[in-house]
């Protein structure tokens, strides 16, 4: 094909089906096709595959724009690079939905809990999927990660659980060389967070168990009234009433996680089986931090024995209204109570406390009581030392009436009289001492 410098003139001239060839720009081709004109650049890559990249079309790009961006990508040639080989392989990254339930959540469930694994797919559906579902990881920007960030300002905790989830969605597939990278999700700033360590004061807890007691009292049946006309089966036009009481296995639920610091689900799902009577221990054959074993004191054992009376089934310590699993939801139960307590307590601040306060609680009075922090972290089954540490400045008050003891005892042994007191003399150096006066 013969190489002439290229005009607008001839290739708006040029007939359908000629090719044109610069003479200027080496590689540069112009291809007359019915669709339109095109400008493309021929060039090998340092393998020796040959690339025909299209450049642009004549009329959204001007012949010397073409000339230029054909310099361009023969300069990224020369520098062993190959353009048309990275675009290709761009369009080919997939999208985050097709990363992430082709083989990111396939593989996270065989590496960790259930659990971990059920928060993490919550995390996709309802944030990181609406986001970024359709877009292909290489097009993910920083500023769309952050402006997702900023649209969650309101509940900042779970904003950085999804920044953080992305990143590392996103760090795994630059692991397995699904696309190179960078991770935009990186350099994210996180909101700050604040840490909610509630512990029930006494008088708040003794309100909690006699909202337990009475709630139980009551009785866990819904109570309904008719807010309609009902058409056929399914109970539509019935309405539950602000109905109150529990179940006793609900009850049952609240006191152990009072009396053993144990997670809600340690308890929720536990069996009878894994109860070792002679050991005065809960067996959990799995948990958050793996095999575990949950010491049971005098009234943890009262209370599974109250319980193992009431039981419908021998499988599922708290049972559910279905005998065959156990309690699903212990959600509005625990309102209830809470809410009662508020009134006996006349204390509106218990009407914030969450199930898991009970373990904080729990902590909290093993801390008061001297026991060791150590000693604390084991019964609750913390993996990591400094997880206890949270529970550290609840010794302020004992060793803040341990120093008022000290110094009552000291202030008694001056009030004696100071014939038996011995003055210390002061080192060398300072007034009073031998080298006094010296600089």
């Amino acid at each position: 094909m013969t190489r002439t410098k290229l005009t607008k003139r001839a290739i708006e001239a040029a007939t359908e089906g000629t090719e044109l060839r610069d003479s200027e720009v080496p590689g540069l081709h112009v291809r007359v096709k019915k669709s339109g004109i095109g400008y493309f650049l021929y060039y090998r890559n340092a393998a020796g595959q040959q690339r025909r990249p299209l450049i642009g079309k004549h009329g959204e790009i001007t012949l010397e724009q073409a000339r230029e961006a054909a310099r361009r990508l023969l300069g990224d040639v020369a520098a062993s690079k190959d353009p048309s080989g990275l675009r290709q392989a761009a369009r080919e990254v997939p999208t985050l939905a097709e990363f992430v339930e082709g083989r990111y959540l396939p593989d996270l469930a065989a590496r960790v809990k259930p659990r971990s694994h059920e928060l993490a797919r919550e995390y996709w559906k309802n944030h990181l999927k609406p986001a970024f579902g359709v877009v292909r990881l290489n097009a993910i920007t920083r500023g769309e990660i952050m402006r997702v960030h900023q649209r969650m300002a309101q509940t900042p905790t779970t904003a950085n659980r999804v920044v953080q989830q992305l990143r590392t969605i996103l760090n795994r597939a630059i692991d397995w060389e699904v696309y190179p990278g960078p991770n935009p999700a990186t350099r994210v700033k996180p909101y700050p967070e604040k840490g909610r360590e509630v512990f029930l004061s006494p008088p708040q807890l003794r309100a909690i168990m006699q909202a337990i007691a009475e709630e139980e009292a009551l009785g866990g049946t819904p109570a309904v009234r008719r807010a309609g006309q009902s058409s056929g089966r399914g109970g539509k036009g019935l309405r539950e009433e602000a109905s109150r009481g529990i179940s006793a296995f609900a009850a049952g639920l609240f006191r152990l996680l009072i009396f053993t610091g144990a997670r809600l689900r340690e308890v929720m799902l536990a069996r009878w089986d894994w109860i070792d009577w002679s050991a005065e221990a809960l067996r959990l054959p799995d948990s958050k931090t793996g095999k575990k074993t949950v010491w049971l004191n005098r009234l943890a054992l009262d209370e599974l024995r109250r319980l193992w009376a009431l039981r419908r089934q021998e499988e599922w310590i708290i049972e559910g209204r279905d005998t065959r699993a156990p309690i699903n939801d212990p959600g509005k139960a625990w309102h209830r109570v809470r809410d009662r307590a508020a009134e006996i307590a006349q204390d509106p601040g218990i009407r914030e406390v969450r199930l898991h306060d009970l373990r904080h609680t729990f902590a909290s009075m093993g801390v008061a009581a001297a026991v060791p922090l150590y000693v604390v972290g084991k019964t609750l089954g913390h993996a990591d030392a400094r997880t206890t540490e949270r529970y550290a400045h609840v010794l302020n008050d004992p060793l803040r009436a341990a120093a008022n003891t000290i110094g009552d005892a000291i202030g008694a042994a001056l009030a004696t009289g100071t014939a038996d007191v011995v003055p210390i003399a002061p080192p060398q150096g300072i007034a009073g001492g031998k080298d006094s006066g010296k600089v």
